[in-house]
């Protein structure tokens, strides 16, 4: 799924009234959730309330030429559980592939 995040807040910016929206000036800010079955059903095996860390999320901000990806880290949520490795391996695929982006640091 993907949602254009700024562009929907700022359409509603005058019936939200929403004091300093978008202060920084950001360009484009969108999010995007997806989830991989496999790594859901590892969370759903493990410990089933961990489930709830899939699907995954990640950000995009971008402001003129630079973009930057947040991604919330799944292990900070399922340290000392049963589902700490599935979460750790979650984070290892994810963060290899945004490394794997052209120009990424």
């Amino acid at each position: 799924m993907h949602l254009d995040i700024l562009k929907r807040i700022e359409a509603k910016e005058k019936v939200l009234h929403i004091p300093d929206l978008n202060k920084d000036r950001f360009t484009d800010v969108q999010a995007f959730v997806f989830c991989n079955p496999m790594f859901f059903s590892q969370l759903l095996n493990s410990d089933w309330k961990y489930a709830a860390l899939c699907p995954l999320n990640l950000t995009v901000y971008g402001k003129g030429a630079s973009t930057v990806i947040v991604y919330p880290e799944r292990i900070a949520y399922a340290q000392k559980t049963p589902a700490n490795r599935t979460a750790q391996r979650i984070d290892s695929a994810v963060i290899a592939a945004l490394k794997s982006i052209p120009k990424a640091n």
